[in-house]
């Protein structure tokens, strides 16, 4: 009886080795892919992002997206010269990176600064996938901002159990203003492993969780600000399938979650607009927005509804080289939830925005 005991654990205990997800280079995109995600900004429609297991089933198939967004890989052949002298720059390979994407810098609206272009750089390989710095267009110049250590986001093979560490910090010269630099506290476990199902399918996957402890300081030559915040990712990643399947982000603690649902290749991308970014949300007194569009586009509306969907607030915007960024002013409106919109003939893109 001993024996046969014995056997049957070993037995199952091979099941579950076989029945465990892996994750490797090979399951990411590569440098000119465009993916479109799908978002939702409401948190009760998939309940505790935390809970997890193994071979467990986490069912989201019942999500309704508010709006989509298509994300550019963009190779770095693409991109202004500036920013290939030092991420595509085989002198220094610690810092070439394999693509680039689109990002929003956390920093507020500030006198006499213009920011818009912002660029994440990603570096990966056989052993992982890393973060070696961002970039931005700052009053005109395309400024490259490498992180005095490449961030460490996966090590590959990435499968459950595995923890990664990963600190780094750079630093930001603004004319004008002082010296911003960012200290990033990262640390990533798999959680779980099993099925997510979404309103895409069904996908054997791994759930990732990183929290980011992050110290922002602003140094004016005279006084030295510190703000700190907390990031939080659930990611969950999938053999074969070219990115995430899906994400949840919360940063301070907020009730802004976003989540990130790939939707079928098959869809036709007849979305003009991309990328719409709101900072700071939660605001106040004004906020930051942030919209490129993949076609020529010159004049459109930008909109704020109320939670009822009656029109509050409308300004007029302009693009610049399909793009904008627009501190708008918000202090005539009460506390609560709102919708941005920006139209522009049929195109339309939204995002929850929340006044405080």
């Amino acid at each position: 009886m001993k024996h046969v005991l014995s056997f049957s654990f070993l037995f199952l205990c091979a099941l579950f080795i076989q029945a465990q997800v892996t994750i490797t280079d090979s399951d990411f995109p590569t440098a000119g892919d465009t993916v479109r995600f799908s978002v939702s900004y409401d948190l009760q429609q998939i309940g505790d992002p935390d809970v997890t297991g193994t071979n467990y089933t986490w069912d989201y198939s019942s999500i309704v997206p508010d709006t989509q967004i298509f994300v550019n890989y963009f190779h770095l052949t693409s991109l202004p010269a500036a920013y290939g002298d030092v991420f595509n720059n085989v002198a220094n390979p610690e810092l070439q990176a394999s693509w680039a994407l689109p990002y929003d810098l956390p920093i507020p609206p500030l006198p006499g600064i213009t920011l818009d272009n912002e660029l994440l750089f990603t570096k990966i390989n056989t052993s992982g996938l890393y973060r070696p710095g961002l970039g931005a267009r700052i009053n005109g110049t395309d400024t490259p901002v490498p992180f005095d250590s490449i961030q460490t986001i996966y090590e590959f093979p990435l499968t459950y159990g595995d923890t990664i560490y990963s600190n780094t910090t750079f630093n930001l010269a603004l004319p004008g203003i002082g010296t911003i630099k960012e200290y990033r506290y990262r640390t990533s476990a798999v959680q779980g492993w099993g099925t997510i199902i979404t309103p895409y399918g069904n996908f054997q996957a791994i759930k990732v969780k990183s929290v980011i402890n992050v110290m922002d300081t602003i140094n004016d030559g005279t006084n030295l600000y510190a703000i700190p915040r907390t990031e939080t990712e659930f990611v969950w990643l999938s053999p074969n399938n070219g990115d995430e399947i899906m994400q949840i982000y919360s940063s301070n603690s907020t009730t802004i979650l976003y989540k990130y649902i790939p939707r079928p290749q098959g869809i036709e991308n007849n979305n003009t607009f991309q990328n719409l970014s709101i900072f700071p949300n939660p605001s106040s007194d004004n906020f930051t927005v942030y919209l490129n569009s993949s076609s020529h586009i010159e004049q459109a509306q930008l909109n704020i509804l109320d939670i009822s969907g009656r029109l509050v607030q409308t300004v007029e915007i302009s693009f610049n080289q399909n793009s904008f960024r627009k501190t708008i002013d918000i202090s005539n409106l009460q506390s609560g939830i709102y919708l941005v919109q920006v139209l522009s003939g049929n195109e339309k893109i939204t995002k929850k925005l929340i006044i405080q």
